[in-house]
């Protein structure tokens, strides 16, 4: 019999570090072992080991999986219920919208985040186990099931408000190394967390688009086996209405999430 428990992660103490390229790019190496998060545009890419992740563990009623990718080389994509977009795959049981009203929200630091959960599966050989993150937006809007087929028409979108850039300034990357966690399918490989001040303001029913892209940007960092998959991250406190976000304060240490055993 498999049982939930509750784990307690003190995410305050994460370790930062940055390689930080001449033209101003950075690159966050989380296939170093001795890199465990940096910090990109103000959002926190940290090693996520203790999270589970993916569609073996939540469903979707449950803050589950809302954004699946997979191609070859470079693969990208956002959680639209429409389907036949970019390379958004099982529409729309684990690729849909989420609205910024079921959005968890921690403190790291005194600062209040919006945790979310990715989980890789590239090859467990040496060769291909990498694979680079190299971008994230996150857009808010009114609309529902779009059907943007690049990323240069969501920028270019009148209906959509991006929040959330991880390329704004220079073309950014994470590098990821599918054996560094080991726990396969269904355990989060990476944590991001987003300002939580980059959402206020914003009504609760809006919906939240996140697009990513993976491979291309990075030697050997490339796509070339499972699906990338998406997991809203859970909180020890939700959104609150626009009206409310100067009134309300957190003094949580961590967040609770489940972990099975």
């Amino acid at each position: 019999m498999k049982h939930s428990i509750i784990v307690i992660v003190r995410v305050a103490s994460l370790c930062a570090a940055l390689v930080t390229s001449s033209n101003g790019q950075t690159l966050v190496d989380l296939s170093d072992t001795n890199v465990n998060s940096g910090v990109i545009n103000g959002a926190i890419y940290a090693i996520d080991s203790s999270h589970p992740s993916g569609t073996g563990i939540f469903g979707r009623g449950a803050g589950g999986v809302f954004l699946t990718i997979q191609n070859k080389g470079v693969e990208q994509g956002y959680n639209t219920s429409a389907g036949g977009i970019m390379d958004t795959k099982r529409v729309s049981q684990w690729n849909h919208e989420i609205t910024v009203g079921s959005l968890g929200v921690l403190t790291i630091a005194n600062q209040e985040y919006v945790p979310f959960l990715l989980d890789i599966n590239e090859s467990a050989s040496s060769k291909n186990s990498l694979l680079s993150l190299d971008d994230v937006k996150i857009f808010t809007t009114s609309a529902t099931a779009i059907t943007n087929p690049t990323v240069g028409s969501l920028l270019a979108d009148p209906r959509l408000n991006l929040v959330y850039d991880m390329d704004a300034g220079a073309n950014n990357s994470v590098l990821l190394d599918y054996n560094r966690i080991g726990g396969g399918s269904g355990s989060a490989d990476m944590a991001l967390f987003i300002p939580r001040n980059v959402f206020s303001g914003i009504p609760l029913n809006q919906t939240l688009y996140l697009y990513s892209r993976f491979g291309g940007d990075i030697s050997k960092g490339d796509a070339d086996a499972g699906f990338e998959e998406w997991t809203q991250g859970k909180g020890t406190s939700a959104i609150p209405e626009p009206a409310t976000f100067s009134l309300i304060g957190l003094c949580a240490l961590g967040y609770l999430v489940r972990r099975k055993r």
